[in-house]
């Protein structure tokens, strides 16, 4: 029996240290060496659950998440609450898209783990992707109950707000986040955007231009900006900021009919007509197309509005702005019969 004990004992000390050298390896990502010491490990103890959990690690890290999993569920079968299994096979399962499945293996988790919010976090995300809005919002604040600072919690309470029209709220998170993390231009734009929906316009107008300083030629934001211009009335500068995006992008047709309409409203028909005329050679843009329309209308070339609208409707039978303004064209046009 001694002799049974001492080469038990043996056994074991050799299979950990196999373990920490299989581990060691893998921290250094060497993968091929890593598994072979593992397997080796394995080979001396099937049921060892460090070995599986630091195989199934291993297939993680390289991204082969159904064989990740396999692993894991061999863990939870010896051990039905091993942590790192269930944490683990959530990540992978989050790998493969499958935010289900990675939420039930979290959740049991937290049962033996109810404060780690970055898998808080996680859950939060998961039921985002599911659209299941109310339960990820109830998950993000739980997380930022335990950690007010974390900006995974911070950035997916924020986008969960922006995505559902709750711009006020998405802001609060935003700014939350930016006064940790200044140089998040993602966050920035999105901020940006969040208040010139609420046209709170010289509030967007700074989002952008943090997000231009630390990228000049972002195209989001060189649009935001001018558009926030626009909304504060100063048309010339917000055309001279779309002009530097389309210096970058010169087939965006949302800018060209923003100054072809921009012109149109300075009073200057040549210009306006040469960006919805660019806009148009593009493809179909209906603000292009009603845009042309009206400028012909002010020239009493009646025949060519009404020919732009009816491209319009052609598109969109049941655009309102368009049955508005052909009804007025027409209109036009027989006063103008009549007086002539």
């Amino acid at each position: 029996m001694v002799v049974g004990i001492e080469t038990d004992t043996e056994l074991a000390d050799t299979v950990v240290k196999l373990s920490r050298k299989g581990r060691d390896l893998l921290r250094k990502k060497n993968y091929s060496e890593s598994e072979q010491v593992f397997k080796e490990a394995l080979d001396l103890d099937s049921n060892n659950t460090y070995v599986l959990v630091g195989l199934a690690d291993l297939h993680r890290q390289k991204r082969n998440f159904p064989d990740a999993v396999s692993y894991y569920d061999r863990v939870l079968e010896i051990d039905e609450n091993n942590v790192f299994a269930l944490r683990g096979a959530g990540d992978s399962y989050r790998g493969m898209r499958d935010p289900s499945k990675s939420i039930s293996y979290w959740k049991r988790y937290l049962d033996n783990n109810q404060d780690d919010f970055q898998v808080i976090v996680r859950i939060g995300d998961s039921y985002k992707k599911l659209n299941k809005v109310d339960i990820a919002e109830e998950y993000y604040l739980k997380a930022i109950k335990l950690s007010p600072k974390d900006r995974f919690a911070l950035f997916g309470l924020g986008e969960l707000y922006y995505k559902n029209n709750k711009l006020v709220e998405s802001l609060d998170y935003f700014d939350q986040l930016l006064s940790i993390e200044e140089g998040h231009i993602h966050v920035l734009t999105m901020a940006g955007n969040a208040s010139r929906r609420l046209k709170e316009y010289e509030r967007g107008k700074k989002y952008y231009q943090r997000t231009l300083n630390q990228d000049p030629k972002n195209c989001f934001a060189l649009y935001g900006i001018g558009d926030c211009i626009r909304g504060l009335g100063n048309l010339n500068e917000a055309i001279d900021w779309w002009l530097k995006l389309l210096d970058i992008d010169p087939v965006n047709q949302s800018v060209l009919s923003r100054i072809g309409d921009s012109y149109s409203q300075l009073g200057n028909t040549e210009m306006a007509m040469n960006y919805f005329t660019r806009c148009m050679a593009i493809g179909f843009n209906p603000y292009a197309h009603l845009g042309m329309a009206t400028l012909y209308a002010a020239q009493y070339k009646f025949d060519a509005a009404i020919k732009n609208i009816k491209v319009v409707l052609e598109h969109t039978p049941d655009d309102d702005r368009a049955l508005e303004l052909l009804s007025d064209i027409i209109e036009q046009k027989n006063t103008a019969g009549e007086m002539s």
